[in-house]
């Protein structure tokens, strides 16, 4: 834990630059006391009120600035101590002044997250409700967002401590077993193991559609891969161009232009997250330098969530059996399609339909605004079917729960097993209390919960 508990701290709350506005937050008691000797207050403060004040330094009376100021009292205030908000102006020497008067009045900076450790310590917030607000502050997905929000407010709950009560009373009845053990397996064991069975199925469940989302909520939110690839001058590189808005690539008529991989960053019009890369072209009979591009481009499909094969109006595809990559996660798509005629682009359309999507287009000729919402539906139709989020579903929330919840349904999938092997109960148990301590990792209830707990409020913002 943050070794400072019963100090008052400050800290800014907003980023340290040239801003529109800072906030500065201060909790502890000597919070309203430096307030009122900053700010000169002559009437009495109250609290879950906005004051405008002229900030003074005690010293010599100089204005430092004019400021709206925000009280709230112990134990109605996010850390559940003595609270204040002091909104200035954008500059960060009118901050440093702050700070450095603070400082004098002996306050102490405060530590990342532990303004949000204060609250869970006073008892404002829980551990899950701590986890969601470092979870909301980073997410990137709406989704992942949404799931935060609905933990801050304790609109769901993960049901980590309910999932270990019915796993001990399962352990229970475990025990009894062995304490009055039946001459053979008999029906009644039978009965029992089926029993279990199914509370661990129904249990493998809520975890597994715990564990399934966060994983594609990151992965979406992280960034889905999609590899451009195809031959030279097909239009990669202006493919990529388009894409972007802007001119990344170098386009050029002369065939190998494009060597090492272009990566770049692309959020869909539907709120879709991608890395894009456009990749050197294959062919045959190159040299050196060429080739190294090629076995680049070739590698960096086996890391590829998808990939983009682009062809133009010499449709070829001798190359094709290089590839080795899901045909349902291959996005065909025909460039320079006005070059052909409608029957060619008809056939070689219905001879790709068992890919991921076929498109035909012309990146000189189209209007760019309409094709690059087909494209964007297309990425995000291949996204929804292949990271699947089970939107009305909780996710977990950060990598520790994903590792913890990877290990029990793992064991969980061993006594199952064990379960319809029909081992005797006094091997069952050992596994049993394996995974016992497991869920109270999950929710903090453990040995070593103070390095957890560190680890938790140090991923935090200073100020939160």
């Amino acid at each position: 834990m943050i070794n400072s508990r019963g100090a008052t701290i400050i800290a800014l709350s907003t980023p340290y630059q040239v801003s529109a506005i800072h906030v500065l937050r201060i909790s502890g008691a000597l919070a309203t006391t430096f307030l009122k000797k900053l700010c000169s207050f002559k009437e009495e403060m109250k609290p879950r009120r906005v004051y405008f004040k002229r900030l003074l330094d005690p010293e010599g009376g100089r204005l430092i600035d004019e400021a709206l100021c925000f009280f709230f009292s112990a134990p109605k205030s996010y850390t559940g101590e003595d609270l204040v908000e002091i909104h200035v102006h954008g500059s960060t020497l009118i901050v440093d002044k702050i700070l450095a008067l603070a400082k004098k009045n002996g306050i102490i900076l405060a530590k990342p997250g532990e303004f949000t450790e204060r609250a869970f310590l006073n008892g404002k917030i829980n551990i899950d409700q701590a986890q969601a607000i470092d979870a909301l502050i980073r997410s990137k997905q709406s989704y992942l967002g949404e799931n935060a929000l609905k933990i801050l407010s304790k609109k769901e709950s993960f049901r980590f401590k309910e999932m270990r009560d019915d796993f001990i009373k399962i352990s229970a009845k475990i025990e009894a077993m062995i304490e009055f053990p039946s001459d053979d397996f008999d029906r009644q064991t039978m009965n029992t193991y089926a029993h279990l069975g199914n509370l661990l199925d129904q249990m493998m469940q809520s975890l597994g559609s715990l564990f399934k989302n966060y994983q594609s909520a990151k992965k979406r939110e992280d960034g889905i891969h999609i590899v451009i690839f195809g031959e030279p001058n097909v239009g990669k590189s202006t493919f990529l161009n388009f894409l972007l808005g802007r001119k990344r690539s170098i386009v050029n008529a002369k065939a190998g232009t494009t060597r090492d991989y272009i990566k770049e960053w692309y959020t869909s019009s539907e709120q879709e997250n991608f890395w894009l890369y456009d990749t050197a072209g294959i062919r045959d009979e190159v040299e050196e330098i060429e080739q190294e591009g090629i076995n680049l481009s070739l590698d960096l499909i086996k890391e590829a969530d998808f990939l983009l094969i682009l062809f133009d109006e010499r449709l070829n595809e001798d190359w094709l059996n290089k590839i080795n990559f899901p045909k349902e996660k291959i996005l065909i798509y025909l460039n320079k399609s006005e070059l052909l005629e409608e029957e060619s682009v008809l056939a070689f359309g219905e001879a790709h339909l068992s890919y991921g999507a076929f498109r035909h287009f012309s990146l000189m000729n189209d209007l760019k605004d309409d094709l690059r919402v087909k494209i964007d539906r297309d990425f995000s139709n291949l996204v929804k079917k292949h990271y699947v989020l089970e939107e009305s579903q909780l996710s977990l929330m950060n990598d520790r729960q994903l590792d913890i919840v990877r290990e029990i349904l793992l064991r969980l999938e061993n006594v199952r097993n064990y379960l319809e092997k029909k081992v005797e109960p006094a091997f069952l148990i050992g596994e049993l209390y394996e995974i016992n301590p497991l869920f109270g990792d999950l929710f903090l209830d453990s040995v070593g919960k103070e390095e957890v707990f560190d680890d938790l409020f140090r991923s935090f913002c200073i100020g939160k």
